[in-house]
């Protein structure tokens, strides 16, 4: 059996074309890839903590709220006393005028 130079060199040439497109071609594939993965996890931590964020907001809405109730609570009590007392000034007025 008789090896053929010529055949030796055109496997040689495939192959070595073969590692070349690997290197001009998928190396830097997979560094992209990877950076992008890399930004992914990145993004996802701040996703993670903006949602952290906005439960803690949405906990501090609801705290203000309930004051923001019993505020308005207190300012329909002293409304009916500001027109009960309203009322009794516009009494002792018309006592006192009519006297």
């Amino acid at each position: 059996m008789k090896i053929d130079l010529q055949i030796l060199a055109m496997w040689a040439g495939a192959l070595s074309a073969i590692i070349a497109f690997a290197k001009l071609v998928v190396s830097p594939f997979l560094s992209a890839i990877k950076k992008n993965n890399t930004t992914n996890e990145l993004l996802q931590k701040a996703v993670e903590a903006l949602t952290r964020d906005l439960k803690d907001m949405q906990k501090d809405r609801e705290y203000v709220h309930k004051i923001l109730e019993k505020h308005e609570e207190r300012i329909d009590r002293n409304a009916d006393g500001i027109l009960v007392h309203t009322e009794q000034i516009k009494t002792l007025f018309n006592d006192k005028r009519g006297k």
